[in-house]
């Protein structure tokens, strides 16, 4: 999370250096306002995901830990939309993720577990699912979600191993950011690379 960190506060200077960069944004208000806001959110959340990276969840099942988890997967999926608005900021066009990355897979367990527990939607016809985290199991390495099915009842588990999924977003999210940095020096007026 450090070189996220660091990849925000780069782009971040060229950003502010407006006779260098901000020339395409500063007539588009609405734009300068998600570009620099999306900043914001980035360093925030790389903030405080690097303090998760230091503690973990805190003491198991303790409401830290439970604050710390939530906190977390939530503040990994507000990572995702800085940069992805950063990026279709300064592209004009939306950023495809690849459906089978670690980025994805934490969204999906994002929106089940934390982002819509109670309803879920099924990729079935078996309607909304309602899930849960299994307190007896839940470490960075492994999160035991429990979903039940609305219309059918069946109930399916799965083990997430969120510090896998954790530390591929990273590599995932650095090399966007790396993107967006190089097209920064590509589009500033004078070719000089920061």
């Amino acid at each position: 999370m450090i070189r996220i960190g660091k990849l925000e506060g780069e782009i971040r200077d060229v950003v502010n250096d407006r006779a260098s960069f901000g020339y395409e944004l500063v007539a588009d208000e609405d734009a300068w306002n998600r570009l620099t806001s999306s900043l914001d959110l980035l360093g925030d959340t790389a903030l405080g995901l690097l303090d998760f990276e230091e503690r973990k969840f805190g003491q198991p099942e303790s409401g830290e830990a439970y604050l710390r988890f939530y906190g977390v997967v939530q503040a990994l999926v507000l990572q995702q939309e800085a940069i992805a608005t950063i990026y279709s900021v300064l592209y004009r066009k939306n950023l495809d993720v690849d459906t089978k990355s670690s980025w994805e897979a934490l969204r999906r367990f994002r929106n089940r577990a934390v982002g819509h527990p109670l309803d879920g939607r099924s990729y079935s016809l078996a309607g909304d699912l309602r899930t849960f985290v299994a307190r007896a199991v839940m470490t960075p390495e492994e999160i035991l979600t429990i979903s039940f099915e609305e219309k059918t009842g069946a109930q399916r588990s799965e083990r997430f191993n969120l510090s896998k999924h954790y530390d591929g977003y990273k590599t995932e999210a650095i090399t966007v950011l790396q993107e967006i940095r190089a097209e920064q020096d590509r589009r500033r007026p004078d070719g000089d690379a920061v």
